[in-house]
């Protein structure tokens, strides 16, 4: 078994930090070339790992699992985000997750949730979404519309380094943190 740990982070803002100051994050230019030996490390017996960073499986496995955050951020854009995250969930449709999980209602896609529950459910202020897509064209997709819409909310992406990074060139998208 592999296990992929990656992400980055596209911020709506520049000059915030919304990490601790102790945490010990990695700058963007460090990852200027592919970055493959340390992004898999063999991990136990096959257990399951459900969070975004700690996703195992084989590298084509991985390769279609892209894990999409919409994540409004207090003191920045907080104030009048429901309105900014629905509408970015609308765009995330379009795109075809096969997951999806807003803070606002605490049940998932596979939970039966329909599309309308869940665009209904974001009324509070600073709902955060996750999303899962399958695909790197989808994943894109999302990307090139969330882009277009500017709504000014963070978006972070997780998922195979290398992938996730070669999409974020392709849309001209410049990640503000990576993390491993």
């Amino acid at each position: 078994m592999l296990r992929c740990a990656a992400s980055f982070v596209t911020a709506a803002y520049e000059t915030v930090r919304l990490i601790p100051q102790d945490l010990r994050a990695l700058p963007p230019d460090l990852f200027a070339k592919p970055f493959r030996n340390c992004i898999f490390i063999k991990y136990g017996k096959g257990e399951d790992m459900t969070h975004s960073l700690h996703r195992e499986g084989s590298l084509e496995s991985l390769e279609r699992e892209y894990v999409l955050f919409i994540y409004p951020a207090r003191g920045f854009n907080y104030k009048g985000s429901a309105p900014k995250v629905r509408r970015m969930v609308e765009l995330l449709y379009q795109a075809g997750p096969v997951n999806m999980i807003p803070t606002s209602l605490r049940r998932n896609m596979y939970s039966g949730v329909r599309p309308e529950e869940i665009l209904e459910s974001i009324t509070v202020e600073g709902t955060r979404v996750y999303s899962v897509f399958n695909d790197r064209e989808k994943l894109k997709k999302a990307l090139i519309l969330l882009k277009k819409a500017d709504e000014g909310i963070s978006v972070m992406v997780s998922g195979v380094t290398d992938r996730v990074r070669e999409i974020a060139s392709e849309l001209g998208i410049e990640p503000h943190m990576v993390n491993l």
